[in-house]
């Protein structure tokens, strides 16, 4: 019993493990997979969080910060309305062509993402580099070793020329001479094999601390925004929660949030994967001329199919959302109403109601999937139909297929698989995090309770916890609002 009392005073007392997030190797996490293969894991194993990324410090900033994206906003606002005043004419064809102007959320969250994104970009422009040195690393290797077997040629060349009866000595492959070795200087295989080896974890190592850097990044963003629309709900008015609901609201903060997590990792590859399709098509034209030209054109082809599915794609998902409001709006109805219904026996009705909500819901997520299907299966042939297109013409133009331009030109087109298949699917999910951003953007916008009220309750908040730390009982809440709220001036009757 007083082993059992020591052991959990040792765990009250033993604080999280601090994270190490300097360490390129991630090697924090092996003390806490060996915590776990020996016994349970506890709270106090975990890592800590470090201090820049708390929720409250990150919604913090969010908040300071979309309060001046605001200021900035209304005064756009009223220079405008000013210049519609001074000439009609002109704001009345802007208005036709402009829809609803909101402010940017994502000039407000800006701020607080934009250092751990420079650093998370550097390192995937730095990798990507690297990827480019396989194939050099590759062509120079397979040029050496071509060298080489050249050189045992012309020996076994020479060596036939002096028999008299003019036949080959032997049908086995002709054996490299310590001269043609030496020559060729075939010890730069072992160089560029080590070189390739040392590139790729390098490479790997920095896609890694990308992906850690960009999932730190969104994670911030999203609970900065969750923590914004759960301090928007506390302050809405009468009228600005008029159009609210609350599976709107759950809906924003499970779903809508989450897109910033789903483009994350891959956010990068909207600015490299231009770039990398370039000097892939560059290199490719530099080693096998104008036969490049094929797969350029297969890649233009494939550009408006893509835009006609991501169209219909994006069509399907603000339909959904709008669908999925609705019917979290039904179910939580429901749920807080199960009392009348039980009385009235709405049972069916209200179960007819959901069904056909969720049946439109369904037809619009089969008809996405059916999109995403369509995307990903042309995604995963058309790297294939790049390199099939562009060797067709390469060989049909007579040119010889040597190994040392097949093999380079065949790493740079594999290369070219990843930027193209990820660049589609890239705009997909930037077009799903407009959308969610728009529609966190309108409900911030909803009117809140006057600035009067908002001072009074945290006048009280400040004086509830002020005498919960001094050790007093604290008073009810709305006994301190009554005191703190200006009392109507009394009338003298006569």
């Amino acid at each position: 019993m007083s082993r059992t009392a020591t052991e959990m005073n040792v765990k009250a007392d033993k604080k999280p493990r601090a994270t190490n997030c300097t360490w390129p190797l991630f090697t924090a996490i092996s003390d806490v997979m060996m915590q776990a293969k020996k016994d349970r894991l506890e709270p106090e194993d975990l890592l800590s969080l470090p201090a820049s990324d708390s929720v409250s410090e990150q919604s913090e900033l969010l908040k300071k910060s979309w309060e001046r994206t605001l200021r900035h906003f209304h005064r756009d606002q009223a220079a405008k309305k000013a210049e519609e005043l001074a000439n009609p004419e002109a704001a009345k064809k802007k208005k036709k062509k402009k829809g609803e102007e909101l402010p940017s959320l994502t000039k407000a969250l800006w701020p607080q993402v934009r250092g751990l994104w420079r650093v998370a970009f550097g390192l995937y422009l730095v990798s990507v580099g690297l990827a480019f040195l396989g194939p050099f690393l590759l062509g120079r290797t397979v040029q050496l070793l071509q060298t080489t077997q050249q050189c045992g040629l012309k020996e076994q060349q020479a060596a036939v020329e002096l028999q008299a009866d003019g036949n080959l000595l032997s049908d086995e492959p002709p054996l490299i001479s310590a001269a043609c070795r030496e020559s060729s200087q075939i010890h730069l295989g072992y160089i560029y094999a080590a070189a390739m080896l040392c590139v790729k974890l390098c490479e790997a190592m920095l896609r890694s601390w990308h992906d850690h850097l960009m999932t730190r990044l969104a994670l911030r963003a999203r609970a900065a925004i969750i923590a914004t629309i759960y301090r928007k709900c506390l302050w809405l008015s009468g009228m600005g929660a008029g159009d609210t609901t609350t599976g709107r609201i759950q809906n924003l903060m499970a779903n809508d949030a989450q897109f910033f997590l789903q483009i994350a990792p891959m956010f990068n590859n909207l600015f490299v994967a231009p770039l990398q399709i370039v000097v892939c098509f560059v290199w490719l034209a530099w080693l096998i001329g104008p036969s490049f030209l094929a797969g350029v054109f297969a890649l233009f082809i494939s550009v408006p199919c893509q835009a006609t599915v991501l169209k219909v794609y994006f069509k399907a998902q603000i339909e959904r959302l709008k669908v999925t409001d609705q019917r979290i709006k039904l179910t939580n109805e429901m749920v807080q109403g199960m009392r009348v219904v039980k009385m009235y026996a709405w049972e069916q009705t209200i179960g007819s109601k959901l069904a056909e909500v969720r049946a439109k819901e369904l037809r619009l997520v089969r008809k996405q999937r059916f999109m995403s299907a369509f995307l990903s299966v042309f995604m995963t042939t058309q790297p294939l139909f790049l390199t099939v297109s562009t060797f067709s013409v390469y060989a049909a133009s007579g040119r010889p297929l040597e190994a040392n331009i097949v093999l380079p030109a065949l790493a740079l087109l594999s290369l070219l698989r990843m930027p193209i298949a990820f660049l589609p699917m890239i705009i997909m999910q930037l077009l799903n995090l407009k959308v969610a951003v728009g529609r966190i953007t309108k409900f911030l916008m909803n009117e809140e309770l006057s600035d009067e009220i908002k001072a009074r309750s945290l006048e009280v908040e400040a004086s509830f916890k002020e005498g919960r730390a001094q050790g007093s009982a604290p008073i009810a809440l709305s006994t301190a609002m009554a005191r703190s709220s200006p009392r109507p001036p009394t009338r003298a009757w006569r």
